[in-house]
């Protein structure tokens, strides 16, 4: 199997099961939810569940924003090359303004916006963490202390 080069253990969620984790590669390699279920002769909607699940599909989506294109720092290089070609053909020409460049500024700018925005989008939709605390009050404050009470009371 031979995963693309930014493949990483780290950005394989503890809850994917192997099985689960060679149906996402071999997705990840094809593009084609039938291709994988032929490779791996499974049923097609076999890869169409584990693919929705939880983990898989965000383990999916973090290898496929992490290639190509796709992955901000390749944005942001082609980014700059554009820049600077065109500034060089601006001064080569001798015919464009302060201007043209802006407004290549500005549209790289709105480009990272976006991608900013969702890449926060994406981190507001992943669940976190949260603890949960059960304070159980003794005595006879709470109720769980009455009824405490009134059982031992009643079996005396």
């Amino acid at each position: 199997m031979s995963l693309p080069s930014t493949y990483s253990e780290d950005k394989v969620p503890e809850q994917i099961q192997p099985e689960e984790l060679e149906i996402a590669d071999t997705y990840l390699q094809t593009g084609d939810m039938t291709e994988t279920a032929e490779r791996l002769n499974i049923p097609r909607n076999e890869v169409v569940r584990t693919l929705n699940k939880g983990p898989v599909k965000q383990y999916v989506d973090s290898v496929f924003n992490d290639i190509g294109y796709l992955n901000r720092f390749k944005l942001a290089d082609v980014w700059s090359k554009i820049i600077e070609r065109k500034v060089e053909e601006l001064d080569e020409a001798e015919i464009g303004s302060n201007k043209d460049i802006v407004e290549i500024l500005d549209k790289a700018t709105k480009f990272v916006e976006a991608m900013n925005k969702l890449q926060t989008n994406r981190d507001k939709a992943t669940p976190g963490r949260q603890t949960n605390v059960q304070i159980n009050e003794f005595g006879e404050a709470g109720n769980y202390g009455a009824l405490l009470t009134r059982l031992f009371e009643e079996n005396k």
